[in-house]
């Protein structure tokens, strides 16, 4: 697998570590399991993050972003229609 990431991969991870604010954590279904044990991790390793659902998102809750925040979308198909 380590083969397979490229300098996207490190950005990603300097992005989470030097995040000032916290890490927002989305996806639907199964990837959204997947994003609420990556939150469970984060939080327990000291980085400041919470899972935001999609849908819930676009009925209001993305008033709980700050401008500090980054924001983690994660989908097995690339693609999250409830975020477009």
């Amino acid at each position: 697998m380590a083969e397979n990431l490229d300098e996207n991969f490190d950005r990603a991870v300097e992005s989470i570590l030097d995040c000032k604010g916290r890490v927002i954590v989305a996806g639907m279904g199964k990837s959204g399991l997947i994003g609420k044990k990556i939150v469970a991790t984060f939080n327990s390793t000291g980085i400041s993050s919470f899972f935001l659902h999609p849908a819930e998102a676009m009925h209001g809750d993305l008033g709980l972003m700050r401008t500090d925040d980054i924001l983690m979308l994660i989908s097995k198909s690339g693609r999250l229609g409830e975020m477009e």
